[in-house]
């Protein structure tokens, strides 16, 4: 799996850490030897925007962000990616991609997912993360713990009826979700989890 010789960051060690407790064996599917494929969903370099935005992140906010190396083929960013004047000191993005036949997100053959960091006292005001929810499984790593939260459809949070990732470094909350509670989804928001990278501000 990438990023487990810990040669990078410690932030990647730890989330690569979460992703091979979590999911022991989960085999990733390749067509072609070099594009990973997870329950027929490929993929794939994130956008221009999605880079683009990561970077004006980075440099807006006073915390390290998380950016997805490896996105949904099709990712279609759904809103400006934060921060903006309306969602200022959080970091959030949140797009749909298309499915193939037989996968159910946010719709039949349509998925939607969010990838957010924000400071953990901000978190519920934020309308990230699905307070008051149980967890549905936890790991350990590198001294931190990370959380599944199968969220309730009808709530007002971004991550309203997602399978949720979350965890907690220095007092900033991250998550990675995908809409459904599906086995697939789960080896989606852990692939994508894995392949975050710690972006730094440039002066």
């Amino acid at each position: 799996m990438a990023y487990l010789g810990c040669s990078i960051r410690v932030f990647l060690c730890a989330v690569a850490a979460v992703v091979v407790i979590a999911a022991p064996g989960a085999a990733i599917a390749s067509s072609d030897g070099a594009t990973p494929v997870i329950g027929g969903i490929r993929l794939a370099a994130p956008p221009p925007d999605v880079v683009s935005g990561c970077r004006h992140a980075a440099h807006v906010l006073a915390f390290r962000v998380a950016c997805p190396t490896r996105l949904p083929a099709g990712w279609s960013t759904d809103v400006p990616i934060c921060p903006t004047s309306q969602c200022k000191g959080q970091f959030s993005m949140t797009a749909y991609f298309p499915g193939p036949p037989g996968y159910v997100g946010d719709a039949p053959r349509s998925g939607h997912m969010n990838v957010w960091a924000i400071p953990v006292s901000r978190l519920t005001d934020a309308g990230l993360g699905c307070p008051g929810t149980r967890s549905a499984g936890r790991v350990s790593f590198a001294g931190h713990g990370a959380m599944w939260f199968a969220c309730p459809n009808g709530g007002s949070e971004l991550d309203s009826g997602h399978m949720l990732l979350q965890w907690v470094i220095r007092g900033i909350a991250y998550g990675v979700s995908a809409h459904g509670h599906s086995v697939t989804n789960r080896r989606l928001v852990l692939y994508v989890a894995e392949h975050l990278e710690a972006v730094r501000r440039q002066d």
